[in-house]
C-alpha cells in the first residue's frame, strides 16, 4: 500500500510539473508592449500583443529594446509614398532636433526569406518590422534585404496586401479595443491635416563603408525641413544602388517625411508586460 501511495504520490508530481512546464513555456511565448505616447498634448496608450511564436528572434530585440528605453522619445511619421503606413522607432527627438535611432540588423522571419513562422497580414491591427528592398521597388528581394529589418514599426492604416510574406508581423493589437482606437485615431488624424505636420527630408552624406554595419556603415545622418533641402549642392549624398549586396542600404537613401509639427507625437515609454 505505501508502495503504491508512493507512485501515485510521483505521479501527481510529475503533473504538476509538466503543468507548470507547459504554463511556463506558453507565458514565456506571450507578452504584451503597453506603449504609452503623446500626440498633439494629449495622452494615449497603445497595447500590443506580441507573438514570439511566430517571430522569436524580432520580439526578443523588441522586447530588448523596449526595456533598454530606445524607443522613448521615438516620433512618430510617415513616408512620402506610404499613406497606409504611420512609422516609429529610428526617428527621435532631441529637443527641437531629430537624431537617427539605429539598431543592428534582425533576420527577416517571414515567409519569402524561409522562414514559415510569422503568417499574420498587413492589415489595421497589426505592427510589422520595417526594412529596406531594391531601389527597383521590388519586396521580394536578395537576404541581404530581407534582413535588413532593425528596430523600426511600420503600422498599417488600412490592408497593405503586397506586404504579405514579405515583412515580419510581430504584433497585433485589438481594433476594438477603446484605449487603441483613440490611439490609431489620433495619429491618423495628425498625419492627416497639412495644418498639423511639416514635410522633412531625411537623408545620409559619405562613402558606404561595409565593416561599419551596426554604424550606418559610416555614414552621416541629417534631418532638414524640406523647403531646406537642395540635393544638387549636397556633397557626398549617399545613394544606394538596387545590386543584390547593397539593397539593404536603399534605408539610407533621400526620403521625405512627415512629422508632426513641434514633434508632438511621440513615445514616451514603451513597457513589457
Amino acid at each position: 500500500m505505501k508502495r503504491f501511495f508512493k507512485i501515485f504520490a510521483n505521479a501527481i508530481v510529475a503533473v504538476m510539473l509538466c503543468v507548470f512546464a507547459t504554463g511556463f513555456a506558453a507565458c514565456n511565448q506571450t507578452k504584451t508592449l503597453e506603449v504609452k505616447f503623446s500626440a498633439d498634448g494629449s495622452e494615449y496608450t497603445l497595447t500590443l500583443q506580441l507573438y514570439r511564436n511566430l517571430a522569436e528572434k524580432t520580439v526578443d530585440k523588441i522586447i530588448e529594446y523596449a526595456n533598454a528605453g530606445r524607443y522613448d522619445d521615438a516620433v512618430f511619421y510617415m513616408m512620402d509614398g506610404y499613406g497606409s503606413q504611420i512609422m516609429v522607432g529610428d526617428l527621435k527627438a532631441d529637443g527641437t532636433d531629430v537624431v537617427f535611432n539605429d539598431f543592428p540588423e534582425i533576420y527577416g522571419e517571414f515567409e519569402h526569406n524561409g522562414y514559415t513562422g510569422s503568417d499574420l497580414t498587413n492589415v489595421k491591427g497589426s505592427v510589422g518590422l520595417w526594412r529596406s528592398w531594391y531601389a527597383n521597388g521590388s519586396y521580394a528581394t536578395s537576404s541581404t534585404a530581407a534582413d535588413s529589418g532593425r528596430g523600426t514599426w511600420y503600422i498599417p492604416t488600412d490592408s497593405v496586401s503586397a506586404y504579405n510574406d514579405n515583412f515580419c508581423v510581430f504584433a497585433t493589437y485589438d481594433v476594438d479595443d477603446t484605449a487603441n482606437s483613440a490611439a490609431i485615431n489620433a495619429l491618423t488624424t495628425l498625419f492627416s491635416s497639412s495644418e498639423d505636420y511639416e514635410y522633412y527630408r531625411v537623408y545620409f552624406t559619405g562613402k558606404y563603408d561595409e565593416t561599419k554595419a551596426d554604424e550606418n556603415y559610416g555614414l552621416t545622418f541629417h534631418c532638414v525641413k524640406d523647403a531646406a533641402y537642395d540635393e544638387d549642392s549636397i556633397k557626398d549624398l549617399f545613394k544606394a544602388d538596387d545590386s543584390a549586396d547593397k539593397s539593404e542600404l536603399v534605408r539610407y537613401n533621400s526620403t521625405r517625411v512627415k512629422l508632426p509639427v513641434n514633434l508632438s507625437a511621440k513615445i514616451e515609454s514603451v513597457r513589457v508586460k
